[in-house]
């Protein structure tokens, strides 16, 4: 029954592919290290013969070489006696006599004897085995002759080439010295290969025998293991098979929340209980100069060890708290969230953490305020005008009476003109107060320079006097008109000139001859284009360099918390850009501080008048 089972199985195509891939795998790995192992021997082989080879060139070359020598020696004494000895015809003869009475010792080797005709290589002895035909002269530059001509050139050495015959042969050269011939001793490559390929013929013959009754024997023994080791891997194929799947599927779902992840534009980490960040992933690194990824490792109490209260936050979520915060990072106001992370003990192992950057928001959300602060002002101002307005009204009446009823030759009259002066004076300035307070949509339209320097240095004039700071005005009555918002632009410039009065009264908090805040309006040309320059100018404290880049972000202040929110140039500047214009600064710490505003004349907005006509 089981002889049966097993011819089944043999006879069955798994039975059969089974056997002919093992037959196939033997075969072929057994005829590799046959033919390897001939290589090696081949190699070996055939660097004997190279070392024989040269050894025989070299021990012949310098046998002619002392038998001219000594030819060369005698030839004064035999010329004497015989006129036509040639001592190099001498020496050839007796080389050939010689190699007809003994074999070299390598018995396949030929050894040649040429010289250099012309533009022929002349072969003047010829020895293989007794037969000493000489060969017919060959071209000098022909490839036949490549041993012969190194030769023939002093040089020395081995090579496998073609030789005079065109068979390819391992070949030695010499020259020989005294009389320019060169030696060259060689074998046929096909002689030293031909033993070698019988014992590869009969060595890979052998094996196909052997491997073929091994594999017989083989199938025989163990074809029951066999089957049961296929069983086996099929059952192992199976589950790798299933767990590929899952892990395909893992590797999918993994691929979609790194995508999730690395394209947000929030900031998402996760850092271990002991503080160490295990990742750090989102678009929202780049706004704090750091690369997805590039703190994982290191810890976040050293990281962000300048901001103790968001570690303390942390520190509570590793209790197990939930905790969400605010926080400023270098001018940036982030909302975060922190959760613990669990294990399935339900042990805290972490924390998983989650922050937006709300700076946009939070500016919005004080422009919103103060605009609110501005109706508010402007309801306040509008009442205050309404009620300074009777009693100013009253006052100026009654000093115009006075003035009527008074000589015009009293010295009252003056003063009462003062009195109407000042009132007048006062009401200008509740009118320009009103303006500014008013924060509606203003619509563009036409503005004098001077007009605007006038309007606010007006509401700000008497508090700069009051400080003792020694303020100049010099704006040219003929500027052109430049397109904008005006209270805008008023607003911008009140806010350069509140930060110039505090930067002085930080450096000089009594009176100083050098006090000075300087305000300029100047025209200038530039790519074609008419700019309008508003230059206030102070000789304060100035402006630090390491704070220099962070002048216009948003919440930015070097002052107290209870005397600015850091909003007035981060609104400042988005004005002056909405207005297609510029806002520069030029400082040095402990001696001015000089802002440019630049504004161009025409800006290229659509002006409309009151009838609804546009104006360009």
């Amino acid at each position: 029954m089981k002889n049966k089972e097993l011819n089944k199985t043999n006879s069955s195509p798994g039975g059969r592919r089974n056997f002919f891939l093992l037959f196939s795998i033997m075969i072929s790995v057994s005829l590799i290290s046959v033919s390897i192992m001939i290589l090696t021997i081949y190699d070996h082989q055939l660097t004997q013969h190279e070392i024989q080879l040269r050894a025989t060139v070299q021990s012949q070359a310098r046998l002619i070489e002392s038998v001219a020598l000594y030819d060369i020696e005698m030839a004064e004494i035999i010329n004497q006696l015989d006129p036509s000895y040639d001592p190099s015809e001498s020496t050839i003869r007796q080389i050939i006599k010689a190699l007809h009475t003994y074999e070299l010792d390598l018995q396949l080797t030929e050894f040649t004897l040429a010289e250099h005709q012309g533009d022929y290589i002349n072969f003047l002895v010829r020895h293989r085995h007794g037969n000493d035909q000489l060969p017919e002269p060959i071209a000098y530059d022909s490839q036949w002759a490549e041993p012969q001509r190194r030769a023939l050139n002093g040089e020395s050495g081995s090579d496998i080439a073609l030789d005079y015959r065109g068979e390819i042969v391992l070949a030695a050269y010499e020259p020989v010295k005294y009389l320019d011939l060169g030696i060259v001793a060689k074998l046929d490559l096909a002689e030293i290969r031909a033993p070698f390929i019988r014992a590869v013929l009969f060595g890979g013959l052998s094996v196909i025998v052997l491997i073929i009754i091994g594999t017989v024997v083989f199938f025989r023994i163990s074809n029951p293991v066999l089957k049961r080791l296929q069983n086996y891997t099929q059952e192992l194929l199976n589950e790798i098979s299933e767990r590929k799947a899952l892990q395909k599927t893992l590797q999918e779902s993994e691929k979609k929340f790194r995508t999730v992840v690395t394209n947000s534009e929030e900031i998402i980490y996760m850092i271990s209980k002991d503080g160490t960040f295990t990742l750090s992933e989102g678009k929202g690194l780049a706004k704090l100069a750091l690369k997805p990824g590039e703190v994982v490792g290191s810890s976040v109490f050293e990281v962000y060890k300048d901001y103790p209260a968001m570690l303390d936050d942390m520190r509570s979520v590793f209790k197990g708290e939930t905790v969400t915060n605010e926080i400023d990072i270098g001018g940036i106001v982030y909302r975060s969230w922190y959760t613990p992370n669990r294990n399935d003990d339900g042990e805290i192992t972490g924390l998983f953490g989650f922050s937006v950057d709300i700076t946009e928001l939070r500016l919005i959300e004080s422009r919103l305020r103060q605009q609110q602060k501005l109706e508010s002002i402007g309801t306040l101002a509008g009442g205050v005008a309404h009620e300074i307005n009777n009693p100013i009204n009253g006052i100026m009446n009654y000093a115009q009476l006075l003035i009527d009823r008074l000589d015009p030759e009293s010295p009252l009259v003056e003063f009462a003109q003062e009195i109407t002066k000042e009132t007048e004076r006062v009401a200008s300035i509740v009118c320009n107060l009103l303006s500014f307070a008013r924060h509606d949509k203003q619509s563009h339209s036409l503005a004098d320079p001077a007009d605007i320097v006038n309007n606010t240095t007006m509401l700000i004039k008497t508090i700069i006097q009051k400080d003792q700071i020694s303020f100049t005005i010099d704006v040219p009555e003929n500027l052109p008109k430049i397109k904008c918002r005006n209270q805008q632009i008023q607003q911008v410039l009140m806010n350069l000139l509140t930060n110039a009065r505090d930067a002085l009264n930080v450096r000089y908090p009594e009176h100083n001859v050098d006090k000075i805040l300087n305000l300029q309006a100047r025209q200038f040309e530039q790519d074609n284009q008419r700019w309008l320059r508003i230059t206030p100018e102070d000789h304060g404290s100035g402006i630090p360099a390491e704070i220099k880049e962070r002048l216009f972000d948003p919440f930015f202040t070097t002052k107290d918390r209870t005397r600015g929110t850091g909003l007035g140039l981060s609104i400042s500047h988005s004005i002056v850009e909405e207005h297609h214009g510029r806002l520069t600064f030029e400082s040095k710490v402990n001696e001015y501080t000089r802002f440019l505003l630049d504004l161009p004349i025409d800006n290229g907005w659509i002006l409309e008048k009151n009838d609804g006509k546009v104006l360009h």
